[in-house]
């Protein structure tokens, strides 16, 4: 009994906690009931927090994919989040939290939890988030910080690629939970730190939107803490991201700031949460228009349209500036700096603009407004202001002066106060100015460091102020024996310098203000000298001032390092900028006192000091954070920095009497007026130009002339007419070319004068004709008799260069260096001819008249023959002498060329009707006209955007863009690359195309067999369709021409389905043979052939778009044809073979045979078929690397191109040159050509590749062949010679061009518009362009790092272009 009782009585063992905890485990696994899920996880909950290593958080992770109860889930999520928390005290439990992060940051539970944030209970979404912050924290070691990054990128990449990831996460914003709101927005914040790609995808989720939405519901910057993480969540979203700025911008979120601004002063101030909202907001305004912002100018303009700046302007001057607190007032008079800063509009109207004046009148009444700069230098020069607002109402006003010659003279020329006794002022206190408040503070001891700052920023780099301020004297003298004396104000600064410096100088001020004072000085010596040889010489004038800066640098006891850096630094200047025309005060004696009586090495080391002491290295930023008074202006910093190492050189320079670079003060002010003329007469020249563009009218009206005559006498008269309004206009141009002559001379003797005194100097030059040699080289004109006008190639071109190491001059470059080089004008006329057959006219009286023409340009170019004037001038006179030529070339010799087509064009015609037989080359008009080439100049390309598959494509409408990436369809403006639509998909898009009208757009997934169609068009964004055969599948898709129906084949080519948008119904066609081709529509669209194979017969069937029935169908000739096509005139339709057998049949649409075609000697067969754009040539393209031209007539080639491995003698070819290879040939240049291309003269050798016949599709044969817009031209690609394209003159029937890359061409593209632009790429990254023989070919490099051009697409208004690499895309604009 007694055993029993002890049993009872004794204390129970304590159990350990493991086997419970693997006990639990054990039944999570395995226990298939819910309920004894949810008790095991309960008891783990109770468990973890004292023994978190035995929790097995890979089976909390699974049970979070595999449950779905929320109060299951919410109990895991807690216990993550027991393990995740740490207290900073226990090492232990830090470590732990760490490697428990660490295990858990995986791919696959990120992903898991992601896909929770879709889940509506409270509870569930808030331990989520919490887990979510958990893990992005960051830490304080370097470890953690390290794995808490990896971390952050891992969980930002799982967002981005998960559906609809980003999109759950911003709808936590719209949750009317305000707790799971808050922590949302926490989360946001913390997430997208360091990540612009994520940012941007915020953006496009409509953050911003809803970030201000939350901000307005909480009540503006009064909201508390949760105002502070919606202007943090904008504030990240913004720094240096230029995409979301112009998203912000563009979408006029900026115009969120003034309604929360003008309410700031509705409540009390008290809370110190209100006062770090606005410096917050402040900051991110700054952020937009901070200097080194890409954007600053746009933003600068926005914010002030948007009245913001008005808004802030109120509040630096309000009445009710007292309550504001010191650090905004300081931020938001920052920022208006920023604003202000390089803006013209916003300088202006800063200028411009006043405040409501408060009581400054005689009767007490309320005074009248005041200009806001006044406003703002009062809050400078108050005494009662705290020291920060001050110094950020300085920096506003320097951002007023810096880079603004005009706003430096506005305030110089207020220097003078304006008359005190003004009778018509109602002011009560004397009237004043900027200039004069200014200086009026220079000599008070609480005002003048900052007054001085000020000064400083009105004379540095302006010489028209420092004349207005050296001429102004005082109103009082400081000599009181003598009151008719007026001293400078240079002179009145260094007596007041001079004497704080005095040791037994009375100043009350304490040594650090009087120290701070005298910099100030210094800096105004300093900014006046620079440049400015008269303030040395007035400088000089007083023998004190130089004594007094040799003093204070040779002081030994008592001596201030700053003071004594800042004297040598002046004396510097007295010798860098000594003009040596006053004896005694030389550059020589100034030299010489410097090494007798300081010492060249003392000298130095003063300067060194100076630079290398603590105050001057301060700035605006450690006032901000240190809370110190500055000593240094950080403009005063830079300029000293500028030129400490050349004052350094002319100090120890002491054998030089005068520098080569030196200019006596006198000529440096003559070269800044004649730089000025200069300018504006280049200005003027380029006018002139414009003027002269005129003369291009006159082919043009030739044109209008000839094609509207239907008579001789008709129009001879009318042509004469013309041409005698013509002969007025050159008048005109002529008086203006004299006028410009006028200028030109007077600019020559100005230039003559300036010569001489600067040779007087010491100045050495090298002659005008050198000059002249080396920057512009002598133009050479081939005469007409030695080539065909479309052959007179200069042969210096830079497309065209020969063979020999021939060194372009390196200065010849003003806008494109074959617009100087093309020696050739052009010399085909932009004429129509004229197909009626009406009388030729008699060109007697037009010649003539255009024989005049020409004589008179002689006389103007005689006249124009100026030899010694400035550089810039002649090359633009060079230039509109060789434009004048040009023009009355081209008009002459396209009256001629067009007297001679029209004899050859009606022999032709009366040849063709006495025959009957079909000439090559006369298809129709559309053949014949000749264009004017729009060849361009530059290329102007965009940044670099994602993209995935090369799925960029533009819209037929040319205003939109779209492009995908991974999940996402992104819909561009075309012009701007503005995001305008996002649309996301649920797997990766395949295959994305537009409808004809450019309204919808579809995208393709062909694994998931999914099919999604959008709206784009303006009012029906909303709408959106889904097409899905999950029996059948999908493996092609394309729009019907009617734009309301898809079309989509099967997989194993069972069928095609057309789905109708409208109707919702489906029709199907039985048999296609393939998913990727043999199909064609008709130019019009109301028709569609299908190529269909059953029972090994191929035959075509005829659909009627309308009603998709069948119109007819018939067998094929072919064994196993390859593709259909629809000729554009909707007359035939095109069937070939495949690769056994060469042979082509063209059908008329009823299935009757129009002509067919099969090759004596095929070989492999056809490998491309391509019809004009007229619908009058077919080109057959096959294996043997021949090109076959087809007549519409007869379908009988009548000409063919071969790829041979030598070409014809006179054929102008053009190779590239490799830049690594050649650098040698042009050491003179700073970098390579832009042309990189060379002339080859035939006969020569195509380089070729041996094809592997062994591959079922070797590569061989003509595997590019295009027509160009008109049908005029062919370019093509033979496979086994990648490098090299060929173009052909379908008029002519004859080889026009030849161009072999260094790396294989890849993509070959025309211009939609311009017939005679050709873009392609070769693997490289660079796009290049061709323009014919007249313009050769030129490579455009894409400005960044690692892109190569793999395939390219022209926008159908042929005025840009895309171009892609494997993942990344930009859009090229060509400048003509």
């Amino acid at each position: 009994m007694n055993r029993l009782f002890s049993t009872l009585t004794s204390t129970p063992q304590p159990q350990s906690p493991a086997p419970i905890i693997h006990k639990l485990n054990d039944r999570l696994k395995n226990s298939t009931l819910f309920s004894d899920k949810l008790s095991s996880i309960k008891a783990l909950k109770s468990l973890a927090r004292e023994n978190k290593p035995l929790i097995d958080a890979s089976l909390l992770f699974h049970l979070l994919d595999s449950e779905q109860d929320p109060t299951l889930l919410a109990d895991i999520l807690e216990i993550l989040l027991t393990l995740s928390e740490t207290s900073e005290e226990d090492s232990k439990s830090v470590e732990f939290r760490l490697k428990f992060l660490t295990s858990v940051s995986t791919t696959a539970n990120f992903e898991i939890l992601v896909r929770l944030l879709k889940q509506s209970d409270f509870y569930v979404l808030y331990n989520l988030i919490q887990f979510l912050l958990e893990l992005v924290k960051k830490e304080g070691s370097k470890e953690t910080e390290q794995s808490t990054i990896a971390r952050i990128k891992l969980l930002q990449d799982t967002i981005m690629n998960t559906p609809l990831g980003i999109a759950t996460l911003i709808d936590l914003l719209d949750d009317k939970r305000e707790m799971i709101r808050n922590e949302a927005m926490l989360l946001i914040y913390l997430l997208q730190a360091g990540n612009f790609e994520i940012q941007k995808l915020f953006a496009f989720e409509n953050l911003f939107e809803r970030v201000f939405g939350i901000l307005r519901e909480e009540g503006g910057f009064d909201g508390g803490v949760v105002a502070l993480d919606c202007l943090k969540v904008v504030d990240e979203m913004l720094g240096f991201n230029v995409s979301n700025q112009n998203y912000f911008r563009e979408n006029s979120f900026v115009q969120r700031f003034p309604p929360l601004f003008n309410t700031i002063n509705d409540t009390p101030w008290e809370n110190k949460q209100k006062e770090e909202n606005v410096n917050l907001a402040v900051n991110i305004i700054r952020g937009l228009v901070g200097k080194g912002n890409s954007s600053r100018e746009l933003n600068q303009n926005v914010i002030l349209s948007s009245s913001l700046f008005s808004t802030l302007l109120n509040l630096s001057v309000s009445t009710k500036k007292t309550t504001i607190p010191a650090s905004v007032r300081a931020s938001i008079l920052r920022v208006l700096g920023d604003v202000i800063f390089e803006n013209d509009k916003c300088s202006d109207y800063f200028s411009l603009e006043k405040i409501g004046g408060g009581k400054g009148g005689k009767d007490g009444s309320e005074g009248p407004p005041k200009p806001v700069i006044l406003a703002i230098l009062q809050i400078v020069f108050d005494e009662r202001e705290e020291y920060i607002v001050r110094v950020s109402a300085t920096y506003c006003i320097k951002c007023y002066l810096m880079n603004n010659p005009d706003n430096q003279m506005t305030i110089a020329s207020t220097i003078t106060p304006p008359p005190p006794d003004n009778p018509n002022s109602d002011l009560s206190e004397n009237p004043t100015s900027p200039g004069s408040l200014i200086l009026d503070s220079l000599f008070k001891p609480t005002k003048s460091w900052f007054s001085s700052v000020l000064l400083f920023h009105v004379l540095v780099e302006n010489l028209r102020s420092k004349k207005k301020l050296l001429e102004y004297c005082g109103e009082e003298s400081l000599d009181t024996s003598n009151d008719d004396e007026k001293v400078s104000l240079l002179h009145q600064i260094m007596y007041n310098l001079i004497t704080l410096s005095h040791p037994t100088s009375t100043s009350s001020e304490s040594p650090e203000k009087i120290h701070n004072i005298k910099v100030g000085y210094f800096m105004i010596v300093a900014g006046w000298l620079i440049g400015f040889e008269d303030g040395v010489k007035e400088f000089l004038s007083d023998a004190a001032n130089l004594q007094f800066l040799i003093s204070q640098i040779i002081q030994t006891s008592g001596s201030d390092v700053i003071i004594q850096g800042l004297s040598a630094y002046v004396l510097g200047l007295l010798i860098e900028y000594n003009n040596d025309l006053e004896p005694g005060t030389d550059r020589a004696t100034i030299q010489a006192l410097v090494k007798n009586r300081i010492g060249v090495d003392i000298f130095m080391s003063k300067l060194e000091r100076l630079r290398e002491s603590t105050e001057f290295n301060k700035t605006e930023q450690s006032l901000l954070n240190e809370k110190q008074e500055l000593v240094f202006d950080y403009s005063f910093i830079e300029l000293f920095k500028d030129t400490y190492h050349i004052i350094s050189k002319s100090v120890l320079n002491l054998k030089s009497k005068s520098p080569k670079r030196n200019i006596p003060n006198q000529t440096d002010a003559e070269i800044a007026k004649l730089k000025e003329k200069n300018r504006l007469q280049e200005i003027e020249i380029k006018e002139w130009k414009l003027k002269c563009e005129k003369l291009e009218r006159i082919s043009q009206i030739t044109a209008k002339v000839v094609g509207s005559t239907t008579n001789q006498s008709a129009s001879g008269s009318n042509l004469e007419a013309e041409y005698l309004k013509l002969q007025e206009k050159y008048a005109g141009l002529e008086k203006e070319m004299d006028d410009l002559l006028v200028c030109l001379a007077e600019q020559d003797a100005e230039n003559e004068k300036l010569k001489l005194r600067l040779k007087s100097y010491g100045e050495v030059f090298e002659s005008e004709e050198e000059n002249d040699e080396e920057e512009e080289p002598e133009v050479e004109v081939i005469p007409e008799t030695q080539t065909s006008p479309a052959r007179s190639v200069d042969a210096r071109s830079p497309f065209l260069q020969p063979q020999s190491n021939d060194i372009r001059p390196r200065s010849v470059s003003p806008k494109r260096e074959s617009r100087i080089l093309n020696s050739p004008p052009k010399l085909a006329p932009a004429v129509t001819p004229v197909s009626t057959r009406s009388p030729l006219i008699d060109f007697k009286s037009l010649t003539s008249s255009t024989s005049n023409f020409m004589k008179e340009n002689a006389k103007l170019l005689e006249d124009l023959s100026i030899e010694k004037v400035s550089s810039s001038v002649k090359l633009g006179v060079e230039n509109l002498k060789s434009r004048i030529e040009e023009e009355g070339r081209e008009l002459y010799d396209g009256v001629k060329s067009f007297v001679t087509r029209e004899k050859e064009e009606e022999e032709e015609e009366n040849l063709e009707e006495e025959t009957g037989e079909y000439i090559p080359g006369r298809e129709s008009s559309k053949l014949t006209d000749t264009m004017t080439v729009q060849y361009p100049s530059a290329m102007d390309f965009t940044e670099l955007y994602k993209q995935s598959l090369s799925l960029c494509t533009f819209s037929p409408s040319s205003h939109l863009l779209a492009t995908t990436v991974q999940y996402r369809l992104v819909i561009r403006d075309s012009q701007s690359l503005q995001i305008l639509h996002l649309f996301n998909f649920p797997d990766p898009i395949e295959y994305i195309e537009w409808s004809p009208d450019s309204e919808y757009i579809l995208a393709t997934s062909f694994k998931t067999n999914l099919v999604w169609c959008w709206s784009v068009a303006e009012g029906m964004e909303e709408w959106s369709c889904k097409i899905e055969d999950k029996v059948a599948g999908i493996k092609g898709v394309k729009w019907g021409k009617d734009c309301r129906s898809i079309i989509c084949w099967s997989d194993f080519q069972l069928r095609v389905g057309i789905w109708s948008l409208i109707t919702k119904e489906v029709y199907w066609i039985q048999y296609p043979k393939y998913h990727d081709r043999g199909f064609s529509f008709r130019k019009d669209g109301r028709y569609l052939s299908v190529l269909e194979s059953k029972d090994c017969k191929d035959s075509v069937s005829i659909i009627d778009c309308e009603d998709w029935s069948l119109i007819r169908r018939f067998q094929l000739e072919t064994i196993d044809t390859d593709d259909i096509s629809w000729s554009p005139d909707g007359k035939f339709i095109a069937v070939w073979d495949s690769i056994i057998e060469y042979k082509v049949v063209i059908y008329h649409v009823d299935g009757s045979i129009a002509g067919k075609y099969t090759a004596s000697d095929p070989g492999l067969g056809i490998k491309s078929v391509t019809w004009s754009p007229s619908g009058q040539l077919l080109a057959v393209a096959g294996f043997d690397q021949k090109i076959r031209l087809l007549n519409n007539y007869t379908f009988f080639p009548f000409m063919t191109f071969s790829h041979t491995s030598s070409t014809r003698t006179d054929l102008v070819a053009l190779k590239e040159v490799d830049p690594r290879k050649s650098q040698e040939d042009y050491l003179l240049q700073s970098e390579l050509p832009p042309g990189r291309y060379e002339l080859i003269t035939p006969p020569f050798n195509v380089p070729a590749v041996r094809p592997d016949f062994e591959k079922s599709m070797p590569k061989i044969g003509v595997g590019i062949c295009k027509f160009n817009c008109t049908g005029r031209m062919i370019v093509s690609r033979n496979d086994n010679m990648p490098n090299c394209l060929w173009v052909w003159d379908v008029l002519n029937l004859n080889q026009i061009g030849y161009i072999q890359q260094i790396l294989p061409v890849n993509c070959v593209e025309w211009n939609p518009v311009e017939p005679d632009i050709l873009a392609f790429s070769s693997g490289n990254g660079s796009v290049y362009i061709w323009g014919g023989d007249q313009y050769g070919c030129e490579a455009f490099e894409v400005p960044a790092v690692n892109f190569t051009v793999v395939s390219l697409r022209w926008n159908s208004d042929g005025k840009s272009l895309v171009l892609m690499d494997k993942d990344k895309f930009c859009v090229a604009f060509p400048i003509e």
